[in-house]
């Protein structure tokens, strides 16, 4: 449900930054060319962002180039990072019980 929310707020996010010929968005949907993404293929696109953010895996293959989403992905760093941590203390504690 996290990502979810997550990905809607970063797409919401790309559409209405004063920058958005900056934003990620700009660059995958390639506005610049007559071929239109759908909408599906950019929620896919911001849920696959997410995961791979949160998770710190972070292929580079998209990335925040404004400000706003900038901020934004701080905190989902950060997000990954304590949960992770967390599910890593459970399963230890789990397994040393």
């Amino acid at each position: 449900m996290t990502t979810h929310v997550v990905s809607c707020l970063w797409i919401i996010l790309a559409d209405f930054d004063p920058n958005r010929e900056n934003s990620w968005i700009y660059e995958y949907a390639n506005y610049d060319t007559d071929e239109q993404v759908t909408r599906p293929d950019i929620y896919m696109t911001s849920m696959y962002f997410t995961i791979t953010t949160i998770t710190t895996v972070g292929y580079g293959d998209l990335s925040a180039n404004t400000p706003n989403e900038k901020f934004i992905c701080v905190f989902m760093m950060i997000a990954g990072v304590i949960a992770f941590s967390m599910a890593s203390g459970a399963l230890t504690n789990y397994i040393a019980q």
